[in-house]
């Protein structure tokens, strides 16, 4: 296997097994996480992405943790229909996570946490309502008893998208570039690729104005739904085109590493012909783009963080028939 390839592949992939399509049990979600931590690729696996509100389910799973290392979970706060809902939400879930933190002594790490922002507020395209709300919420993120949490702000495809999304991303940024709590972690953009309706998918052309906006702005990206496997393609069972991991990582890694232009972000986005992906021993290319080994690095420590999939054995047999993966 390539350096090239373990650069880009580690800690990719968030377990999200209880989401659909999969929807497992959290019995069978745990375990199957639990067991994956010990395989072989168990270095392309980070978190388990959980509900808040299904964190007491974990009580019957206890026994799991105190397996070594510990157990890392991103949690989804609850989802909220107004901004000030949306921050006493937030509290309430922080005394909870608190909880499970404080039951599970010391033998678990919660080190990011994932929330939809509200429609009413992301439609309003204000940064500086964006930036309020998330500092809101950041700042209860400081009573968390962690060491460090990165939030992800989910905003939806709504209206006047372009100028939403700019809106959320700036405010993000805006409240980056104040953030002053050393335990808050700077915040990051969380991308939707699908669902499971063909509406849950964006296009092309959103998804590359989500990465050239991000990389403007030097946000963090996470992703999650709708990447299962690694090039775009036709999901005959939608009828929509579903987009490809290493379409959406190789177009921030590029991003960052070549500069590129949005339009170029979009046909990397939107480009089904896997030859033109290449991994070399010390690089990764797109149609002659190359970026080396501290270009991959590099992109994934500031550009994309990690992408949720609610299967992890899907991906790795795709890897494997690619010859990407022993």
């Amino acid at each position: 296997m390539h350096d090239s390839v373990r650069a880009l592949l580690t800690g990719i992939m968030d377990y999200a097994g209880l989401f659909p399509p999969a929807k497992l049990s959290m019995e069978d979600a745990i375990q199957n996480y639990a067991r994956y931590r010990k395989g072989e690729y168990a270095w392309m696996l980070d978190r388990f992405i959980c509900p808040v509100s299904r964190l007491h389910e974990l009580d019957a799973h206890a026994g799991l943790f105190e397996e070594q290392p510990p157990f890392r979970f991103s949690l989804l706060p609850r989802k909220a229909d107004s901004g000030p809902q949306f921050v006493e939400m937030v509290r309430e879930d922080v005394d909870t996570i608190n909880r499970f933190l404080d039951s599970c002594k010391g033998l678990v790490e919660v080190d990011v946490l994932e929330l939809k922002l509200p429609d009413n507020v992301t439609i309003q395209a204000d940064p500086a309502a964006i930036e309020a709300l998330v500092t809101s919420t950041s700042d209860l993120m400081g009573s968390l008893d962690v060491q460090t949490v990165r939030p992800f702000f989910e905003a939806s495809f709504t209206g006047s998208w372009e100028k939403n999304l700019d809106a959320v991303i700036n405010g993000i940024a805006i409240h980056n570039e104040a953030l002053s709590d050393s335990k808050v972690m700077p915040a990051g953009f969380k991308l939707r690729c699908g669902g499971v309706e063909p509406e849950a998918f964006p296009s092309a052309e959103q998804v590359a104005q989500v990465v050239s906006t991000a990389r403007n702005h030097k946000v963090l990206m996470k992703a999650t739904a709708g990447l299962h496997h690694p090039f775009r393609h036709d999901n005959e069972q939608m009828s929509v085109k579903e987009h490809g991991f290493f379409n959406l990582i190789g177009a921030v890694l590029i991003a960052y590493g070549k500069s590129i232009a949005l339009r170029e972000i979009k046909y990397i986005i939107a480009d089904e012909n896997r030859k033109h992906f290449l991994f070399y021993p010390d690089a990764f290319a797109w149609s002659g783009k190359k970026i080396v080994m501290d270009q991959i690095e590099e992109g994934r420590r500031i550009g994309f963080a990690s992408y949720g999939s609610c299967s992890f054995e899907e991906p790795l047999e795709d890897l494997k028939d690619l010859g990407l993966l022993p």
